[in-house]
């Protein structure tokens, strides 16, 4: 079913496997620590976090053929990251919410007609909730873009080879374009001056989340990760 996804690039893997995943004993990852718990009680934690917040949801393969056609479990996390913001806000907390796709398997051609803003389905979600894409964090070197994981990746790739940027990072490390994605968003969101770095995202990008997320702390540190594993799958 996912042939398509594999061996599109020659260098670096891409994010294909899941399954290998979905049976982990666990759904929540506090820094080095990982436990179960049950939604309401991922929510009271993240509602006493101190600073300011974004909530990466909504994680999703675009459809080249149909932009707004998403699936049921990328608007779930979407909209569980939304009511949570929405209550976030109303207790006085800074919070934002992002999206980082995975564009790896497009064609170059499709991604040059994709937007790269964010999709309808989502825009009717925040309006939902009261809230508006002035709450949405984008990626710093693409106003009103999403992070997408070709561009974060082929960021890092390119500071990894060629500036002196990253050399705390073992370029052995960031073997897959997944882990330089997700290292480049958390360079991205630190950025902007974020303490709190929460996901609601599927079990099937445990492996490749956790792993970045380590190689970042070791590297330069500096952000708060709260993971919460919502749905088994990105792919539906």
């Amino acid at each position: 079913m996912f042939k398509f996804l594999k061996n599109i690039f020659n260098k670096k893997e891409i994010c294909s496997v899941w399954r290998e995943y979905s049976k982990i004993d666990y759904n929540f990852f506090d820094g080095r620590k990982t436990s179960q718990i049950d939604l309401e009680d991922f929510k009271n934690k993240v509602l006493n976090l101190e600073g300011k917040i974004a909530i990466n949801a909504g994680h999703y393969i675009p459809d080249s053929k149909n932009w707004n056609n998403i699936g049921k479990n990328p608007l779930k996390t979407w909209e569980i990251a939304c009511g949570l913001a929405s209550e976030l806000l109303k207790n006085g907390k800074e919070v934002y919410i992002s999206m980082l796709i995975n564009d790896l398997s497009l064609s170059t051609k499709d991604r040059t007609k994709m937007s790269y803003k964010l999709a309808e389905p989502f825009v009717s979600i925040l309006k939902k909730y009261g809230l508006s894409e002035s709450n949405v964090i984008y990626d710093l070197a693409n106003k009103n873009s999403v992070y997408a994981e070709k561009r974060m990746a082929n960021r890092v790739d390119y500071n990894l080879r060629r500036t002196k940027k990253m050399e705390n990072y073992d370029k052995k490390d960031l073997n897959n374009y997944c882990k330089e994605a997700i290292v480049g968003y958390l360079q991205d969101i630190k950025k902007q001056d974020i303490n709190n770095s929460v996901w609601i995202i599927p079990k099937c990008s445990h492996g490749n989340l956790i792993q970045a997320i380590s190689i970042f702390d070791k590297a330069e540190g500096g952000l708060n990760n709260f993971i919460y594993f919502e749905t088994l799958n990105c792919f539906l």
